[in-house]
């Protein structure tokens, strides 16, 4: 069902998805659920790394 609402909303991105889900032998959940949690992770490093930068620019 997922792949359905992806694919309505972005066949290119459905591809590529649908394309890593083969190759890797997942379901399409389950890729899509791992680069969520890459890119959530990769926001909150880089949220605290600006967080830093601006705690020693104040001091």
């Amino acid at each position: 069902m997922v792949d359905y609402i992806l694919r309505d909303i972005d066949i290119e991105l459905w591809s590529k998805v649908k394309a890593k889900a083969t190759l890797e032998r997942k379901t399409m959940c389950e890729v899509i659920f791992e680069g969520l949690k890459w890119y959530i992770a990769a926001g909150e490093t880089a949220t605290r790394s600006d967080k830093k930068k601006k705690g020693k620019k104040k001091g």
